[in-house]
This record gives structure tokens, C-alpha cells and sequence, in this order.
């Protein structure tokens, strides 16, 4: 069956206008999808429930384990998203969504099972319906008959402990920006309104799916965490490489918690692992979304390495980037030209510019060295000049290379295969071992709670702990260390009600938490 799935991701409407650090520009801010978001999606693998299995609780908690077991969660994925099928297809007396036969007590057993194991939970669901036809839609404005059902679902959605919404645009074919942020809206208010009860009611990622047709990409940022660029994915090379050239042309609009989303990975889907490679690294230079598509419980070697390599994953994570409308995000495809390709993406570091480099053979034919200019390297930004020395390491060979002095070509040491990829990582400091991030611990860093207008926050590690507290357009309002201890309060007594956000920092780690003084 051919799948007209376009996930849109809900996002948080423009009512949260957002906490901005000096690097951030006006994209939504609702405290999550600062990065990336990174996990797995049931849709390319099982679809509606197939050959390959239904879709149930004991898939769900399944795939869950598997995160662990083979270092997904580890490498930094989090999301364990339902699509399409999940629910049954007839709402309940009462209009609520009820989940199919496979889940006999709901999705909230699902959310606590994944929760506990440091994971989270997505679904599915569309403006008017799915796009399979087995579940209902929320029935948006009512255009279908049978009420809307956006703020009753969205209820649903919070109250089980869902983290992460999808919507599809099947059956609709205009006024997207209208639909979306009004969706958006009624989700956000339904966080609002449940938050004291629900601890994950601020943890919501909402992502656009309108399949790219009204320029997501020009509005999504106020919209949503994330936007689709593109129609779906299939298991082909070629599918990918169709995707990635649309979304690598809208560069300029990617940005810290707002990203271009060219579908899920089919990385262990049907392609060499030399295509493997080459489409996990395209998407990661383009700051995409990484949702895996694969069945992870039964992956090969091979599969898995590519899909945790921690030093390949930060090229995507890395909040700096080349110059965009939203801030310094996507990297960009400088150079295409006789079968190859070469992508820049500057990435952050302490007091120097770092750059991935991506040498891309797109070709079928030989394996050939690429070259790319200093100059073109110094297009995308971050002080690139000749005469400066970089230290080179192999992203895919976890080696390094030794040093580079810019003002000479950068050329692959060896010829790059067919359909085959080979990144660097330039830095302008001595490396002082491999540059890959953190391993997220299951254990939250802070826990924050607000009891009678004091912003209690607890350590939830051993480390230094620190907090602010910032309004809701981004001014701080109050600043705190715990000198030496694991708790800090915040007395918010005096200040006037509205959106508040806390910024936690401890043992390292930064965390977000939204907070609604009354």
C-alpha cells in the first residue's frame, strides 16, 4: 500500500515566544528540540501492521529495550514514535481516541514503560483523519463531520504522557499556516492546563507535515519543532538523494528548536552500507531530524555502526552551523559537480571556528578523489584563512589525520567509492581526544518543581548546580548558583503571572523546564 503518511510533527504555536541565548534567534522555543530530535519510527518498518508484526504494546516496549540494548539511547536517541494504525478506528462514546486491541490498557503503560527507561513516546495522528484510513483524525474544524476533536486528543495526548505529536495533512490541500497554528494552539493550551498534574505536559516535540506544499519552511519556525520539506521516503538510494535535494536548498531556515525535516532514515532498509553511510552523513550535515526507520531490534553489525557514531551524530547535534535565517544550523552543499559533492557545515567550538567536511562520490561509476578550496571551505563562515593550521580526524575511521594548513586545496587522502562518503572534522585547537557528546544519562540532571510560587530545583546528579529564570520573551529575571549543595530555590513570589522558563545547569548538562506562575 502506498503510504500518503507526511508526519507533521505539531508545534507549539506562537504563543511561546521563547527563552533565546545570545547564539539563538526568533525560533519557537517551547524547551525542547533544542537539537535534532533522534529516535525511531514505526512507520517504514511495520506501516500500518504487516508481515513484519502488529502494531502493539509488547512491539512498543519491544523496540523500547532495543534502544538500549544495541546503544541506541546511548548514542543519543530518544524517541520511540507510533505511526500510523496505532489507534482503532471508531472514538469511544464519549469522542476520545481509543487505542487498537494490541494496546489493552492504553498508551499510558507505554509512555511509563519507555519513561523509565530514559526513552519517550511519539504518535501519529492527522488534521482530518490518517492517511491510511484505520484511525480517526482530530477532525480539525470540523469539515469532515463528527466534531473536533483537536483539544480532546490533545488532552488524551498529555494526560497518557506523550512527548512527541505528528500530524498528517491527508484530505486537505490549502491553508496550512492557519490550520497548524491554530492546532498548535489548542495543543499548547492543553500542555498549560495539565501541567501541574502531568510532569511531562513541557515535554511535547510538535511536528508540521503539509508535505512541503505551502513553503513550510518560510513559517513553520513560529509554527513547530520541526517541518517536512518533503513527500515520503522510500527504502531506495534514490529516494533519499531525491529528498536531500530539496531540503538542502532551504538551508537558511533551519534553527535552534525549528528544523528542516526530509523524512525518516532507511538507513538497514534495503540499501548497500556504503549508501548507509552516505545518507546518514547527508542528513546529519543538514541538521535533520534523525528518526531511524529499520527494525533495531534485529539490525546488523554494520547497521548499528553507522547508526551510533557518536562522532558523526555531532556533526547533526552541533548547534552553530553555517549562517541562516533562524541562527548558524544547517550545513550546505558548496560544490556539485561532475558526480561529486561537497558539504561545509561550521560547527561550534570553545574560541574557534570547527567545520565538518562531507565528500560525497554520488556517482555509480569509479571511486575518485575530491578536492574542495580553502575559499570555498571560508564560504560558510567562521574565519577560515590561509596560513591557519586545523587538525584533521576521521569521522567514519575514528582517526586522526594530522594537521592541515588552510590555503591549499583539502583533498581526500584516498579515492571515495560509488554512492560512498568521506567526513572530516576540521579543528582549529590540538584535539585532546575524540570531540563526541556526552552520553545522556537515564537519571535527569535537575528536577524543578514549583510549590506555592518558589522554583524548588534539586539536583537530580553530583555537580555544580546553577539556575535562571527567564520571562517568556527572554529577559532574566532571576539568577542563582547552590554553592557547593544539590538544591536551590527561586523565590518568584513577587513576579507577575505568566510563562516562565528555567534554565538548569548541573553536572554539566543544561535543562529546560517551562513553568506557569498563576
Amino acid at each position: 500500500m502506498i503510504s500518503f503518511k507526511i508526519g507533521i510533527r505539531l508545534l507549539i504555536a506562537g504563543a511561546l515566544l521563547g527563552v533565546f541565548n545570545a547564539s539563538e534567534t526568533n525560533a519557537l522555543n517551547n524547551g525542547v528540540a533544542r537539537t535534532p530530535p533522534m529516535g525511531f519510527n514505526t512507520w517504514n518498518w511495520f506501516a500500518v501492521g504487516n508481515m513484519h508484526g502488529p502494531l502493539d504494546e509488547t512491539l512498543m516496549k519491544g523496540l523500547g529495550d532495543a534502544m538500549v540494548s544495541t546503544g541506541m539511547r546511548d548514542a543519543g536517541f530518544r524517541y520511540v514514535n507510533l505511526d500510523d494504525a496505532w489507534a482503532a478506528q471508531m472514538r469511544d462514546a464519549n469522542g476520545g481516541l481509543v487505542a487498537n486491541a494490541g494496546f489493552p490498557h492504553g498508551l499510558k503503560p507505554v509512555a511509563d514503560y519507555l519513561h523509565a527507561k530514559g526513552l519517550k513516546l511519539g504518535v501519529y495522528t492527522g488534521i482530518m483523519g490518517s492517511c491510511s484510513g484505520f484511525m480517526p483524525g482530530l477532525n480539525f474544524g470540523n469539515a469532515g463531520g463528527g466534531g473536533d476533536h483537536t483539544a480532546q486528543d490533545a488532552d488524551s495526548f498529555v494526560a497518557w504522557g506523550v512527548d512527541f505529536v505528528k500530524v498528517d495533512r491527508c484530505g486537505v490541500y490549502g491553508g496550512f499556516e492557519a490550520i497548524y497554528r491554530s492546532i498548535g494552539a489548542q495543543f499548547h493550551a492543553a500542555v498549560a492546563r495539565m501541567l501541574p498534574k502531568v510532569p511531562t505536559a513541557n515535554e511535547m516535540v510538535f511536528s508540521l507535515c503539509e508535505w512541503g506544499m505551502e513553503s513550510p519552511w518560510q513559517w513553520g519556525d513560529t509554527v513547530g519543532n520541526m517541518w517536512r520539506t518533503t513527500t515520503d521516503i522510500t527504502p531506495g538510494f534514490l529516494s533519499a538523494l531525491g529528498n536531500m535535494d530539496q531540503n538542502c536548498a532551504y538551508y537558511p531556515y533551519s534553527g535552534i528548536g525549528a528544523w528542516n525535516d526530509p523524512d525518516m532514515l532507511e538507513v538497514g532498509n534495503g540499501m548497500t552500507n556504503t549508501q548507509g553511510r552516505a545518507h546518514f552523513s547527508l542528513w546529519c550535515m543538514m541538521a535533520a531530524p534523525l528518526i531511524v526507520g529499520n527494525d533495531i531490534r534485529n539490525m546488523d553489525d554494520s547497521t548499528k555502526a553507522i547508526l551510533t557514531n557518536q562522532e558523526v551524530t555531532a556533526v547533526d547535534q552541533d548547534t552553530l552551523g553555517g549562517v541562516t535565517k533562524l541562527g548558524v544550523i544547517q550545513g550546505r552543499r558548496v560544490i556539485s559537480a561532475n558526480g561529486n559533492e561537497v558539504w561545509v557545515k561550521q560547527l561550534k567550538d570553545t574560541n574557534n571556528a570547527d567545520y565538518a567536511i562531507l565528500f560525497f562520490n554520488r556517482s555509480n561509476n569509479s571511486a575518485t578523489r575530491i578536492s574542495i578550496s580553502t575559499a570555498q571551505i571560508a564560504s560558510v563562515g567562521g574565519g577560515m584563512a590561509a596560513g591557519k593550521s586545523y587538525y584533521m580526524r576521521d569521522l567514519w575511521g575514528k582517526k586522526d589525520l594530522g594537521a592541515w594548513i588552510a590555503g591549499d586545496s583539502l583533498t581526500t587522502p584516498a579515492p571515495v567509492p560509488p554512492n560512498d562518503v568521506f567526513m572530516v572534522r576540521l579543528s582549529a585547537a590540538a584535539p585532546t581526544g575524540v570531540a563526541v557528546p556526552a552520553v545522556k544519562s537515564t537519571t535527569e540532571p535537575a528536577a524543578v518543581m514549583l510549590d506555592k510560587r518558589l522554583v524548588v530545583i534539586t539536583a537530580g546528579r553530583p555537580g555544580p548546580l546553577s539556575a535562571d529564570l527567564v520571562d517568556a520573551r527572554g529577559a532574566l529575571v532571576r539568577s542563582l548558583q547552590a554553592n557547593g549543595g544539590n538544591r536551590c530555590v527561586i523565590d518568584a513570589r513577587s513576579l507577575s503571572a505568566g510563562v516562565y522558563f528555567v534554565n538548569v545547569r548541573c553536572a554539566g548538562q543544561t535543562v529546560v523546564r517551562r513553568i506557569v506562575l498563576k
